[in-house]
């Protein structure tokens, strides 16, 4: 076993162009991001030193993990909680912690459908109209409609939409 210090999740972005002719391109998955919920406190140190034997009581080392049954009570309760909307974008940047919104868009949010397709999987579902000629890099997931905090932001290779078209994004959180 092997107690790190964080939670590991993943967000995938998925796409889906409704073209104004009407046909309809699925595109998948086109962007998936591994990163770690950072737990660095006196307890997680703790519990790293209980992971590599250096702590034992009676000859038996302790062990703590993010069960199954804990990871679907986190979901749960950001499900519950928040609210989301979802935006779509043309810039080029690379999506990093920091980022506070798309970088480049003039669009208005649109507000998603929340589900959980699996215990430990929190999905959002937003349809977005393109509204001119556009080349879309970048989507993110938002607490607020018009302010608020950028949770996930996903870069993937240009998907070209006209006036009339509009994207379909999905963005999944899950806990790993």
């Amino acid at each position: 076993m092997n107690i790190k210090g964080f939670l590991v999740a993943k967000a995938t972005t998925g796409i889906r162009v409704f073209h104004a002719d009407g046909t309809i391109d699925d595109l998948g998955i086109v962007s998936t991001q591994r990163f770690h919920v950072s737990m660095r406190d006196r307890f997680c140190r703790f519990i790293r030193r209980l992971s590599a034997g250096l702590l034992t009581r009676g000859g038996f080392a302790y062990y703590t993990i993010f069960t199954s049954a804990g990871e679907a009570a986190m979901v749960d309760a950001l499900d519950a909680a928040v609210a989301t909307w979802i935006d779509m974008g043309t810039g080029t940047g690379e999506a990093a912690k920091g980022d506070t919104t798309v970088t480049t868009w003039g669009g208005s949010r649109g507000s998603a459908t929340q589900t959980q397709p699996a215990a430990d999987q929190w999905r959002h579902v937003a349809t977005l109209a393109a509204g001119g000629t556009f080349a879309i890099t970048e989507a993110g997931l938002f607490d607020n409609a018009t302010t608020g905090s950028l949770w996930i932001r996903s870069n993937f290779a240009a998907v070209n939409v006209v006036s009339g078209d509009s994207i379909e994004f999905t963005i999944t959180l899950e806990a790993a």
